[in-house]
């Protein structure tokens, strides 16, 4: 009889543990429940505390300059490569291989151009897509830094990082691939600092672009650009390029070399 009954007990203390972990993990499932649901309805109702820049963005008014801009002071060098690069487009020469052969061309080409630009903002990366031959330009907001120069791997977009500082998105690109391209120059030691910053409550972006590139410019160069948010429905047309028609990359600033006959 003592054997049963000390053998009963344990078993009674075991089956008395069990219906109380199983009530608590009851509990313990409805109060992590009710925490998900009180999280998922309040994100529905809390904003991020960044700004939001996704979406379409376009240069309505004017492809110029239209902002703050400074007047570049150019080194002897590039001055020089500007006066061959005239020369050239007044004898009907090719001056931009990069849009004659269907390259793609250097950033920032299309942030100056009439076609809008795609900004996907994530909590890592903000990528920016336009319909120019342009690839994707990754900005990285993880906190990483610009590789050192044995790894730095040049590209047309160069190496950007970003992180911000309130409400403006400063973005710190190197890298950048050297010599003339289609939408500019760069040389070896080329930086460009941008400040992106909402105004007109979101309606308009401010891009401030700061250069710094010793073989062009004497000090810093600095200019702004105003982009109008384009409506949602807006999407990117898909570039298109053929290298073997003549009539697609030449243009007023390169003449005909052969006259043409006057209009009646």
């Amino acid at each position: 009889m003592s054997s049963n009954r000390s053998s009963f007990i344990p078993r009674w203390i075991a089956a008395m543990a069990c219906l109380f972990l199983l009530a608590g993990t009851i509990h313990w499932t409805a109060q992590r429940a009710n925490a998900q649901s009180t999280a998922a309805s309040a994100g529905t109702t809390m904003k991020s505390p960044l700004p939001d820049l996704s979406g379409y963005w376009e240069l309505k008014n004017s492809l110029r300059i239209n902002g703050y801009s400074e007047t570049p002071e150019m080194t002897a060098a590039a001055k020089a490569r500007a006066e061959e690069q005239r020369a050239k487009a007044a004898t009907g020469q090719v001056v931009s291989e990069t849009s004659r052969y269907c390259r793609t061309l250097v950033y920032p080409f299309f942030m100056g151009s009439s076609p809008p630009f795609n900004i996907v903002q994530g909590p890592n990366e903000i990528m920016v897509i336009a319909e120019r031959e342009m690839g994707s330009r990754h900005i990285f907001m993880d906190g990483r830094t610009h590789p050192d120069a044995a790894h730095l791997e040049r590209t047309d977009n160069g190496d950007a990082i970003g992180h911000w500082e309130g409400d403006t998105l400063v973005v710190d690109t190197i890298g950048f691939k050297t010599g003339e391209m289609g939408g500019g120059s760069h040389g070896p030691d080329t930086h460009l600092v941008e400040h992106y910053k909402l105004i007109d409550g979101g309606k308009r972006l401010s891009v401030m672009f700061t250069w710094e590139d010793p073989e062009n410019y004497v000090k810093p160069y600095s200019y702004e650009r105003i982009y109008d948010r384009s409506l949602p429905t807006q999407y990117g047309m898909e570039d298109w390029c053929d290298a073997s028609d003549t009539l697609q990359w030449r243009s007023d600033a390169t003449p005909d070399l052969a006259p043409r006959k006057k209009s009646q």
